[in-house]
């Protein structure tokens, strides 16, 4: 079996609009610390960015399981688009400011619960349930790159030309992936045969949420994201002082550290088919959580090279975690429902990222810059019970599954 055309277009769309995210990761610091040299009015873009899933996220999922999850990309691709281009019009005219960088950045990230949850709900209707983690680790791998390896690089050498142009290409990014997607054949509604007991976007928000808690091994994978999200970020979050104060890396150091996660991540994501076709996924699941607590002591100890290695594992890890986990969230929920689940873990998921910084952080405060990776390891080991236990005897093949009943 190969992955037809409809993914390939899918996956163009992908890979333009992760570009411009890659772009403005890097321009819209430069241009904040243009406007203001206030570290916590800059730190507020990252507020801003991660607010939209907190706020939104559950309520995205209700949106997308009402549309054409096609159409619903379309029109929110094209509306980030118009949102980016008036920024950049500010900053051509010199009006741009820290008020309106993050409502630009909100407004991006409201409208990326309702693109990236349909992205994930209307991959089952381009490709064969075996095919799933094929395409997740395309799709899984290609935003790796592009948001870490190729937008940034470039959002930096664009800004320098002038502050205007990364959020000018960043806009047209929008454009080609809404015109790409358009040219995918087809109506991709949420297949609504059985009468919902829901009617209003909030109950519809309600019934993913429970029907997510009650199914066992969803319910485990999203506590597993949340907990594994904690771990690592409660590190990442003092990341740039551990480098300096305990590893004694310049600033070109520290980049390569964040990129080891990167390469980590694309190489696990790139390679998961291959090695679930020939090891049991909850092995896999299970390796991947136990390399996540050992990378994370590694790290602890604070040598330069174990960390880079620790870093590559991680990633890796993570990597292989997510396509296994949402390949099989693919196949197990029913279409009607695909959207809210979709939406409904990430919620739980991506909500874990500001606790584990908070926790990180105090954690560093009172038992040095060491401590968070030791707390991040001890944590991880914790899950892995549950894990074992939570996925025991559960089929996460996604060939093999059968949407569950969605009531």
């Amino acid at each position: 079996m190969a992955l037809d055309s409809r993914f390939a277009r899918l996956w163009t769309a992908t890979v333009a609009s992760n570009v411009g995210d890659g772009l403005v990761a890097a321009a819209f610091p430069l241009l904040a610390a243009s406007i203001t040299r206030s570290p916590t009015a800059i730190a507020g873009i990252t507020v801003a960015a991660g607010l939209p899933w907190l706020i939104l996220g559950p309520f995205a999922g209700a949106i997308v399981d009402r549309s054409d999850r096609r159409r619903a990309m379309i029109v929110f691709d094209l509306g980030r688009g118009c949102v980016v281009v008036a920024l950049a019009l500010l900053v051509v005219t010199g009006a741009a400011s820290m008020l309106a960088l993050y409502a630009t950045v909100l407004l991006i990230g409201a409208g990326e619960t309702i693109v990236d949850t349909s992205s994930q709900a209307i991959l089952p209707a381009l490709v064969e349930p075996g095919l799933l983690e094929r395409a997740n680790g395309r799709l899984f791998a290609t935003q790796t790159v592009a948001q870490r390896f190729v937008g940034p690089p470039l959002g930096g050498y664009l800004f320098a030309l002038a502050a205007a142009v990364p959020t000018f290409v960043d806009a047209g990014s929008f454009l080609v992936a809404a015109l790409v997607v358009a040219t995918i054949p087809g109506r991709f509604g949420a297949e609504r045969g059985e009468a919902p007991t829901a009617t209003t976007i909030r109950s519809e928000t309600v019934e993913g949420l429970r029907w997510l808690w009650r199914h066992g091994p969803i319910r485990a994978f999203a506590i597993g994201a949340a907990v594994l999200n904690i771990a690592i970020t409660a590190g990442e979050a003092i990341l740039v002082l551990f480098a300096r104060e305990v590893l004694d890396v310049s600033a070109v150091g520290f980049g390569l550290l964040l990129a080891a996660t990167a390469v980590g991540y694309t190489a696990g994501a790139a390679v998961s088919p291959r090695i679930v076709g020939r090891i049991d996924r909850r092995a896999v699941v299970l390796a991947a959580v136990a390399g996540v607590a050992g990378a994370l002591g590694l790290v602890a100890v604070g040598r330069l090279v174990p960390t880079l290695i620790a870093l590559v594992t991680i990633g890796v890890a993570s990597g292989l975690w997510d396509v296994i986990a949402v390949s099989y969230r693919q196949a197990a929920v029913p279409d009607r429902l695909l959207g809210r689940i979709m939406a409904a873990y990430r919620f739980i998921a991506y909500g874990a990222f500001p606790l584990g910084a908070l926790t990180g952080g105090v954690i560093a405060d009172i038992a040095g810059l060491r401590a968070p990776f030791a707390f991040g390891a001890v944590l991880t080991l914790a899950l892995l019970p549950f894990l074992a236990s939570a996925l025991a005897r559960v089929e996460l093949d996604p060939a093999k599954l059968a949407p569950a009943p969605s009531s």
